[in-house]
């Protein structure tokens, strides 16, 4: 009889009672749950909107080390019309309204470009003066560059270096003035357009890096 009582309070105790350590644990894993019920997790949104910062500071930053620094130019003293025609020749007369400072010779220095007429042939050109006192002339009775006269001169302005131009050809089928890119040039220092007033027609100065061409532009 004493043995049966004891296996029914052993029993009992087995089955009613909890250890308090198990309490404790079962507490924490409630808290546990609840802490990560009440948090809030990142949404797709969320996180595509995060890696998009993060590619758009890493271009940011790729563009900015890949950034290329000009070495900045020196121009070179304001010359008055007198000073340019002691320059380049008294027989040339300048017209004052159609003058540019650039570097034409990719020198990393400006020049000096202005419209000329020659004053013996009536015939129009352009002189380039360059930082170290050299001078070129195309046209204004000069032809070493390929053009001896513009008289169609109305527009004059620059195409920044490293431009792509390229002379014309006529097209054996069509018989039409096209553009002949096998003998395609990139400017190595600013080009100077002129041409007539109501077209394009007229061509284009550039430095080969030995001396000046001309492409004559047909359309």
């Amino acid at each position: 009889m004493y043995k049966l009582l004891t296996v029914l309070i052993a029993s009992a105790t087995i089955i009613g009672c909890t250890p308090k350590s198990s309490k404790k644990q079962e507490a924490a894993v409630t808290e546990n749950k609840e802490a990560i019920a009440s948090s809030t997790l990142p949404t797709t949104d969320t996180l595509t909107s995060k890696a998009a910062t993060v590619e758009e500071e890493t271009i940011e930053k790729i563009n900015t080390e890949n950034t290329v620094q000009e070495t900045p130019v020196t121009a070179p003293e304001a010359l008055n019309t007198k000073e340019i025609s002691s320059r380049i020749g008294e027989q040339y007369a300048i017209v004052e309204k159609w003058q540019m400072v650039r570097d034409f010779n990719g020198d990393q220095k400006d020049d000096i470009a202005c419209v000329i007429t020659n004053t013996n042939t009536k015939e129009k050109g352009v002189a380039i003066m360059h930082h170290d006192g050299t001078h070129a002339i195309i046209g204004a009775g000069d032809a070493a560059s390929g053009v001896t006269d513009m008289p169609w001169l109305a527009a004059f302005q620059d195409i920044p270096r490293g431009n792509m131009v390229a002379p014309y050809k006529k097209d054996e089928k069509t018989g039409k003035w096209v553009t002949d890119y096998d003998k395609e040039v990139r400017l190595i220092g600013a080009g100077i357009w002129v041409h007539e007033a109501a077209s394009n027609k007229g061509g284009i100065i550039y430095w080969d890096g030995e001396k000046y061409e001309w492409i004559e532009v047909k359309k």
